[in-house]
Protein backbone atom coordinates (compact mmCIF):
# COMPACT_ATOMS: atom_id res chain seq x y z
CA UNK A 1 0.00 0.00 0.00
CA UNK A 2 1.04 3.40 -0.56
CA UNK A 3 0.27 7.16 1.51
CA UNK A 4 1.55 10.32 0.39
CA UNK A 5 2.82 12.26 3.16
CA UNK A 6 3.23 16.17 3.04
CA UNK A 7 4.83 18.74 5.54
CA UNK A 8 7.56 17.36 7.30
CA UNK A 9 8.70 20.98 7.35
CA UNK A 10 9.91 20.51 3.28
CA UNK A 11 7.58 22.64 1.27
CA UNK A 12 9.61 21.62 -2.12
CA UNK A 13 9.12 17.90 -2.13
CA UNK A 14 6.54 15.23 -1.10
CA UNK A 15 7.28 11.54 0.31
CA UNK A 16 5.92 8.30 -1.16
CA UNK A 17 5.32 5.85 2.24
CA UNK A 18 5.41 2.21 0.56
CA UNK A 19 4.38 -0.30 3.04
CA UNK A 20 4.26 -3.98 2.14
CA UNK A 21 1.09 -5.64 1.73
CA UNK A 22 2.52 -8.79 3.14
CA UNK A 23 5.75 -8.87 5.19
CA UNK A 24 8.98 -8.80 3.42
CA UNK A 25 11.94 -9.68 5.42
CA UNK A 26 14.53 -6.35 5.94
CA UNK A 27 12.10 -4.32 4.68
CA UNK A 28 8.98 -2.46 6.98
CA UNK A 29 8.53 1.04 5.18
CA UNK A 30 10.27 2.33 1.53
CA UNK A 31 9.61 6.58 1.88
CA UNK A 32 10.75 8.27 -1.19
CA UNK A 33 11.49 11.85 -1.20
CA UNK A 34 10.58 13.54 -4.48
CA UNK A 35 11.17 17.15 -5.79
CA UNK A 36 7.75 18.95 -6.35
CA UNK A 37 9.41 21.31 -9.22
CA UNK A 38 11.83 19.02 -10.94
CA UNK A 39 10.10 15.52 -10.63
CA UNK A 40 13.31 13.98 -9.50
CA UNK A 41 14.39 11.49 -6.65
CA UNK A 42 16.15 13.13 -3.89
CA UNK A 43 16.70 10.84 -0.78
CA UNK A 44 15.15 6.89 -0.45
CA UNK A 45 14.50 5.64 2.88
CA UNK A 46 14.05 2.31 4.03
CA UNK A 47 13.05 1.11 7.37
CA UNK A 48 13.08 -2.53 8.74
CA UNK A 49 11.01 -4.11 11.11
CA UNK A 50 14.07 -3.37 13.57
CA UNK A 51 13.59 0.22 12.91
CA UNK A 52 17.02 0.18 11.78
CA UNK A 53 17.38 2.79 8.61
CA UNK A 54 19.15 2.79 5.57
CA UNK A 55 19.39 6.52 3.88
CA UNK A 56 20.45 6.76 0.44
CA UNK A 57 21.19 10.54 -0.82
CA UNK A 58 20.98 11.56 -4.41
CA UNK A 59 22.98 14.80 -5.56
CA UNK A 60 23.97 16.56 -8.90
CA UNK A 61 21.44 14.79 -10.82
CA UNK A 62 21.89 14.59 -14.53
CA UNK A 63 19.57 13.33 -17.01
CA UNK A 64 21.76 12.13 -20.41
CA UNK A 65 20.14 10.05 -23.20
CA UNK A 66 20.81 6.50 -24.10
CA UNK A 67 19.54 4.37 -26.57
CA UNK A 68 16.32 2.92 -26.11
CA UNK A 69 17.38 -0.52 -26.42
CA UNK A 70 19.07 -0.49 -22.82
CA UNK A 71 16.33 -0.39 -20.89
CA UNK A 72 13.00 -2.72 -21.35
CA UNK A 73 10.22 -2.58 -19.10
CA UNK A 74 6.70 -3.90 -19.38
CA UNK A 75 4.34 -3.61 -15.69
CA UNK A 76 1.70 -6.02 -15.42
CA UNK A 77 -1.53 -4.84 -16.22
CA UNK A 78 -3.10 -4.12 -13.24
CA UNK A 79 0.19 -1.37 -12.49
CA UNK A 80 -1.29 2.20 -13.22
CA UNK A 81 1.92 3.85 -15.03
CA UNK A 82 2.05 7.72 -14.54
CA UNK A 83 3.35 8.95 -17.63
CA UNK A 84 6.42 12.37 -16.24
CA UNK A 85 5.05 14.92 -18.36
CA UNK A 86 0.90 14.47 -17.33
CA UNK A 87 -0.74 16.39 -15.45
CA UNK A 88 -2.08 14.12 -13.17
CA UNK A 89 -1.12 14.56 -9.34
CA UNK A 90 0.29 11.66 -7.46
CA UNK A 91 -2.70 12.52 -4.83
CA UNK A 92 -5.55 11.88 -7.48
CA UNK A 93 -3.42 8.69 -8.38
CA UNK A 94 -2.76 7.18 -5.17
CA UNK A 95 -6.96 7.80 -4.06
Amino acid sequence: KARLKTGNGDTEGIVLELIPLEPVPGIAVIEILASKKADTIHRVTTINEYDDTTVIRFQNIRFESFAPSLFEFQPSEDITVIQMNEQASVQEILE
